[in-house]
């Protein structure tokens, strides 16, 4: 007899018959019900399959991970628990309104010192200046080709490339200001040339807009040469319109930096201490291994004015908004703001006071991507980190400011900013710089706040130095150590000898130890003696930094306060086999972060690593790692910037390349399938089974011996794309299955003009009549010179017609932040179809040697020959193949118009 219940549906119902029970969390609907979280990643001890919505692994350790980051929400997810029973997922709605940061950032290669690897392009020159009496001006260098000074122009010199060629030969400024303008900006093609500067001297240059290298991994690089002092830029790194685009400043001494409406700018192993620095309305900035310090007002504004107006007087060592993606990497940020000196009742006559409106570093809201890590803030007026719109913060230093960090995602308004992740932040002590107006907290340790924040791994300790007596006795009141009023995704922050706040979450820990735990005695490690005093730390990391490490020594204070405080980051040597575990406290699906792996550190401590992302679709960035093997258990990959080494595989590969990033291939015989979108793919053994597509302004060599089996395509498609070979020796390419190339063009593009920071390459437009991928995009200059150059057309665009290009950002205090941004459809510049080549990839040795490796492609019988979009081609004869390379047809499908003829692949329309 079947027995009827009815009960009401999505009841909880609990049966019981016979001694046992079965419980039904939503009556006619599910078997069980799981609480989760919409723009996240969820993590449950249960099998799940099959999601309505999202993403579901089930992992080797027999959790599942629901991937929900695409998801706003409230939802609820169905999902499969296997035995025929059914669940759901009650996903509350994403907490911040923009969700996850993007993790993508513009990061290079390393070198063995930890430098970012500058590679040189197609067009390259080395240009050495100097300001010394010896630099060859223009009537030097008049005089020593034997001509007049009048014919000594812009032309002439770039056409001869020996005057500024060499150390021995530098130019003078005179005829570096020619020189300029005939090489970079406006209407010009991107270079990749390095401008060397002699140290010792000062340098007045007005960089001209529009000034751009040829892609993320062939930047234009301002650098030093010589010895002395840094070479010091006078004018400073300046742009109020069209700031660069791939451009690496490194090794200087800059007055200011400012590089408004950029896109793709490094700064590394600088100093930017002179005036504010200025990064806002910029796309993709990176700052490593930067100095920032004893950047306040020399005088008071009004002029005349007795006192220092608060805020009319603030100064931040770096200020930034509308921004995106900012990656701040192994920087120090000390003594901003104000002056040793000042009058606490602000007095004009005295140096530069403090307040609650300045800052060491001040991001403000209406960014996106944000990441702080290894990095110094010490005694800066008010706060050491200002940030207020979410973002990843990760293995700080913070030493003495007011107020340790500001860490938000919010406004007035409410939670409409990106989700907060601080791990492994370190706050000793307060900053007690006091004023008589707009003092603000003066005696804080970490506000932190926004939903759904992670504080994971995190300790603040000793308000004052214990061993200071005159601090203890003056630091006798506090406030929060951290802010207990945020909701967390979860929070394990010690607190120890915070004066007037109870210990936390430091039980059965040796509190002598613990008292010894100072950074004055981590300084004497550093300096020779038992316990060095903060200044001179400081001083330490100031001068030390040069050509050395920064962010090392962060680490290094970091590493050592936590294991003293029973949290120690493992400092593995030994190999190690790594499964990707996302932590859903914090981001969850960064390969960079060392919480998403069961080993709690990251892969590439040892060569001989392997790692196994055991279903996950992790995305690798600001990382330079290699190791032996990598499993996907179905997962994918995603290399957006940094470089990774593969030297085998588990099984298959599924991945895609992008932005600067670069994967690195060793020999497989698993099936391999890469969507090269951008950066670098390269395969260095033999690859038996590959499936490619390469296409945007991305490089591919194909290395010593790789195959395209049957049913499998290698496609190249667009203007902008690099496909074939460099380096020495003999290379073969054969062709089982499809080759196709297609076709690609470039059209002027209106209204993009002051956004090139939010271009999104690889993003997929509509115009009323057509639908193609972005695959490159240069300002030149004027509506009708700027140029996108589009691939995997369907349609072809008209003159008039728009498209969306990105989301662009505004400061406003407004829920309303993100706004289309729409560019202009002008006349079509160039159509033009990619070949396979052998080229100088600039990723061998120094980069600079010409390729001469020979190389075979063999059209296997049965394979196809593809030509896509041939009709945006005008009639004529396109190459498919370029010199050094030889094709062999044993019998292919080869379309109307292609021949292969002399060894070469030709297509005549």
């Amino acid at each position: 007899m079947k027995i009827d219940f009815n009960f009401a549906p999505d009841t909880k119902v609990t049966l019981a018959a016979n001694g046992q029970t079965e419980s039904v969390d939503l009556w006619s609907r599910a078997h069980k019900l799981f609480e989760g979280h919409a723009g996240r990643v969820n993590v449950y001890d249960a099998a799940m399959s099959s999601p309505s919505a999202g993403r579901t692994v089930l992992r080797s350790d027999g959790q599942t991970t629901v991937d929900l980051l695409d998801q706003t929400g409230p939802v609820e997810v169905s999902v499969a628990l296997g035995n025929d029973r059914t669940g759901v997922i009650r996903a509350a709605p994403r907490a911040q309104q923009r969700g996850m940061h993007s993790g993508l950032f513009y990061w290079l290669a390393q070198e063995a010192d930890g430098r970012f690897r500058i590679e040189p392009g197609r067009r390259h020159r080395k240009v050495y200046v100097s300001a010394s009496a010896q630099a060859m001006t223009k009537a030097a260098i008049a005089a020593h080709a034997g001509v007049t000074e009048t014919t000594v122009t812009a032309a002439w010199l770039a056409a001869r490339p020996q005057y500024g060629g060499s150390v021995a030969m530098p130019i003078a400024m005179d005829a570096f200001n020619l020189l300029k303008n005939a090489l970079w900006g406006g209407a010009k093609d991107g270079r990749s040339d390095w401008v060397m500067l002699e140290r010792g001297y000062s340098y007045n240059i007005e960089w001209p807009a529009n000034i751009k290298g040829e892609s993320e991994l062939h930047p234009i690089v301002v650098d030093a040469w010589g010895t002395g002092s840094r070479p010091h830029l006078a004018t400073g790194a300046q742009w109020i319109k069209p700031g660069p685009r791939f451009m690496v400043w490194r090794n200087l001494q800059i007055r200011k930096a400012q590089p408004w409406y950029s896109y793709g700018t490094i700064f590394e192993n600088c100093r930017m201490s002179e005036e504010e620095n200025d990064l806002s309305r910029s796309g993709m900035i990176t700052l490593r291994e930067v100095g920032f310090h004893d950047i306040y007002r020399h005088t008071v504004e009004p002029a005349g004015a007795t006192e220092w107006a608060s805020h009319l007087n603030r100064k931040s060592g770096l200020y930034a908004a509308e921004f995106y993606n900012l990656m701040i990497d192994g920087c120090l940020c000390d003594m901003n703001g104000w002056k040793e000196g000042y009058d606490h009742a602000r007095a004009a006559t005295m140096p530069h006071p403090p307040s609650m409106y300045s800052h060491g570093f001040y991001l403000q809201y209406g960014s996106q991507g944000v990441h702080v890590r290894d990095s110094l803030f010490s005694r800066n007026a008010s706060q050491g980190l200002q940030n207020r719109s979410g973002g990843q913060f990760e293995r700080n230093l913070f030493l003495d400011n007011n107020i340790a960090a500001g860490l938000h995602s919010g406004t007035n308004l409410g939670p409409i900013h990106q989700f907060n992740n601080a791990i492994d932040l370190v706050a000793y002590g307060a900053g007690y710089k006091r004023v008589n107006d707009s003092e603000g907290g003066f005696d804080w340790g970490f506000d932190i706040s926004g939903k759904m924040t992670g504080q994971i791994g995190c300790i603040v300790a000793h308000l004052a130095d214990p061993e200071n007596l005159t601090e203890v006795s003056t630091r006798i009141t506090s406030r929060t150590p951290y802010n207990t009023n945020t909701l967390f995704s979860g929070n394990d922050c010690q607190v120890f000898n915070w004066v007037g706040k109870p210990n936390e979450r430091v039980e059965g820990l040796d509190t002598t130890v613990l008292q010894q735990t100072t950074i004055q005695r981590f300084a004497g490690t550093k300096l020779g003696v038992a316990r060095a005093a903060l200044p001179d730390f400081v001083a330490y990391m100031r001068d030390a930094a040069d050509g050395n490490s920064i962010g090392r020594t962060v680490r290094e204070a970091v590493q050592w306060t936590k294991a003293r405080f029973g949290q120690p980051i493992l400092e593995r040597t030994t190999p190690a086999d790594l499964f990707f575990r996302p932590d859903p406290r914090t981001d969850g699906f960064r390969w960079d972060n060392r919480l998403n792996w069961s080993t709690g550190d990251l892969p590439g401590l040892n060569v001989a690593d392997s790692v196994d992302l055991d279903g996950h679709s992790p995305l690798f960035g600001t990382l330079d790692c290699d190791i032996a093997s990598l499993t996907s258990g179905g997962g994918t990959l995603d290399v957006t910037s940094g470089r990774l080494a593969l030297g085998g595989l588990g099984d298959g590969l599924d991945a895609t390349v992008r932005l600067s990033g670069q994967l690195w291939l060793g020999a497989t015989s698993q099936p391999v399938t890469i969507r090269a979108n951008g950066g670098r793919l390269a395969l260095t053994g033999t690859v038996s089974n590959l499936a490619l597509e390469a296409r945007g302004n991305a490089e591919v060599l194909l290395g010593p011996d790789a195959t395209v089996p049957a049913g499998k395509a290698l496609v190249v498609s667009g203007q902008r794309v690099m496909a074939g070979w460099d380096g020495t020796g003999t290379a073969t390419l054969t062709v089982a299955g499809m080759l196709e190339f297609r076709a690609g063009i470039a059209v002027a593009t209106a209204g993009a003009d002051w956004s090139q920071q939010v271009m999104d390459m690889g993003r997929r437009i509509q115009t009323a009549t057509a639908q193609a991928t972005i695959a490159d995009y240069e300002n030149r200059g004027s509506n009708t010179l700027n140029r996108t150059w589009l691939t995997d057309l369907t349609g072809t665009p008209q003159a008039g017609e728009t498209f969306v290009y990105g989301i662009g950002l505004t400061a406003n205090n407004t829920t309303n932040l993100d706004v289309e941004k729409i560019a202009t459809v002008g006349a079509i510049l160039s159509a033009g179809i990619p070949m396979l080549r052998v080229f100088r990839s600039g990723a061998i040795g120094d980069g600079l040697a010409e390729p001469t490796v020979t190389v075979s492609v063999v059209l296997a019988t049965g394979s196809q020959v593809v030509i896509g979009r041939a009709d945006l081609l005008a009639p004529g004869t396109y190459d498919l193949t370029g010199p050094g390379v030889t094709v062999t047809d044993q019998g292919a499908i080869l379309p109307a118009g292609v021949t292969v003829t002399a060894g070469k692949l030709v297509l005549v329309l």
